[in-house]
């Protein structure tokens, strides 16, 4: 009983005087040094529990080019077919795939001028879906589906819907680098299907008189007809699934995404798994889609030109670019399509108004720079000197292909094999003339052509990040080794074959 009650001191006390304690030596502490005890972080953990049991299940993955309602384009052509939050589709523009194959084709604007929209049109079927399928004969016995059983229930909670990268187009398969590794995950999106107050948020899940703005099969210009002329759904069953919406048997969801430059083409997944209200999960389905390959390109010069000063013999004159597209007198170039092109130029004799002429040396460089930092540092370039076409008037020497290898920095120690041009990477072009014929008085005029070229053998489109629901906002993120940041590290799957 001793022993009890000297446990019992009082609590109040007895904390009092642990805090006192404390106090005093993180006091003693502070004056016997000057130094700040380093934060440590402490890792949590949590767990959700597993359910089982969700019934609403995902019965169609399907997509349409979709245009902005205050577009040049829509104006130019008047009132299309669906419309819904600002956005239509038209007749001739569902897909870029004329053949109509029941996947998805789709290509970026170059320099994404204006930035390409899509629908992705999901559809819901709120019944549990082993009660839609055919009775299960065995033997002689057939066991029917009680109808009553099969009522239809909206359970879902939220939607999770993911694009992964399966395979590249064929166009632009080859032996360059930066080959994406299959399941890279390049949008992950999720969305709240139910308001604060539990109820279906009625524009994550058209039900009811909503689901009319699918239009109706046969009607160009609608949701509906688009669907079946691309081939991704048979009218019959759209038919089917239009009249259970409208029946709240099943519901609609348009959502909208982009289609940029910096997805490469090819052969992609698109999921969409759901979480019901008890917590269970479905299975990730998806959707093949195909992205098309666009070869576009850019330069700021083209008008301002390349100006030589102080041409003499054997003394080199430089006209120097800079990574700016803005600043016509310092030439840049960049890629504007979605694939990874290789930049080549050639030289016109110079000839003044005598008729004197110069015809060699000419000499390119295309720089790439690092992704931060001002000014900005070059860490990659290709330098190709003693380029000469010949002595007759307007005459132009062979093409100079800048397809590698490059020059390293000091202290770069990986090369991307080539500049390439990659997706709205602006890249510093230089010139310069060492003249090899005596020089005369006089102003010279010639010209440059340039051009930039696939050839997969060299460059090959790859992707870091990928996208989100609005777009791409990094102009860095398309070749981790031609310029982007770095390897990607978000998430993988298993891609269906």
């Amino acid at each position: 009983m001793t022993r009890g009650l000297l446990v019992r001191i009082p609590p109040v006390r007895a904390l009092g005087l642990a805090i006192t304690a404390l106090a005093t030596m993180v006091a003693l502490g502070v004056l016997a040094s000057s130094g700040v005890a380093q934060a440590q972080q402490v890792p949590t953990k949590g767990q959700a529990p597993q359910a089982s049991g969700g019934q609403a299940w995902t019965r169609m993955i399907a997509d349409l080019k979709k245009f902005d309602t205050e577009d040049d384009r829509v104006a130019s052509i008047g009132p299309c077919g669906s419309e819904w939050a600002g956005y239509v589709v038209c007749e001739g523009d569902y897909d870029d795939d004329p053949l109509s194959f029941a996947t998805f084709h789709v290509a970026p604007n170059p320099a994404d001028d204006p930035l390409q929209h899509a629908w992705k049109i999901l559809y819901f079927d709120f019944h549990d879906q082993e009660c839609l399928s055919p009775p299960v004969i065995q033997l002689v016995e057939v066991t029917e589906v009680d109808p009553a059983s099969c009522s239809a229930s909206n359970d879902i909670q939220a939607i999770q819907k993911e694009i992964f990268w399966k395979a590249p187009h064929p166009f632009t398969v080859g032996t360059g680098p930066d080959a994406n590794p299959a399941g890279q995950r390049v949008l992950h999106e999720v969305v709240e299907a139910r308001l604060t107050n539990g109820l279906v948020n009625p524009e994550v899940i058209l039900t009811g008189v909503d689901c009319n703005v699918l239009g109706a099969v046969g009607i160009n210009g609608t949701i509906a007809d688009g669907l079946v002329q691309t081939g991704q759904v048979e009218a019959a069953n759209l038919n089917d699934m239009i009249a259970k919406c409208i029946q709240n048997e099943g519901g609609f969801h348009l959502n909208n995404w982009t289609i940029s430059k910096h997805l490469p083409p090819g052969r992609y997944d698109q999921c969409v798994t759901l979480l019901h209200t008890n917590g269970s999960e479905t299975d990730r389905v998806c959707v093949e889609f195909k992205i098309m390959p666009v070869d576009h390109y850019v330069i700021d010069f083209a008008d301002a030109g390349v100006s030589w000063v102080g041409l003499r013999l054997n003394n080199k004159s430089v006209h120097s670019g800079d990574f700016n597209l803005e600043t016509a007198n310092y030439p840049t170039i960049q890629g504007d399509g979605n694939t990874s092109l290789v930049y080549s130029a050639r030289f016109q004799t110079l000839e003044n108004e005598v008729g004197k002429r110069i015809w060699s040396d000419f000499d390119g460089q295309i720089n790439r720079k690092k992704n931060a930092g001002t000014p900005p540092q070059i860490v990659e370039w290709e330098h190709i000197d003693g380029i000469a076409s010949t002595d007759a008037s307007g005459a132009w020497s062979p093409w100079a292909v800048f397809d590698g290898p490059t020059t390293l920095a000091a202290g770069v120690t990986q090369s991307s094999g080539a500049v390439c041009l990659e997706p709205n990477e602006p890249l510093k072009l230089d010139f310069s003339l060492t003249p090899k014929q005596t020089v005369w008085a006089g102003v010279y005029s010639g010209a440059i052509e340039v051009q930039a070229t696939r050839d997969t053998s060299v460059c090959t489109p790859s992707l870091d990040q990928g996208e989100s629901p609005t777009g791409d906002p990094n102009v860095f993120d398309n070749n981790p080794s031609q310029g982007g940041p770095g390897a990607w590290t978000g998430g993988f799957f298993t891609p269906l074959s």
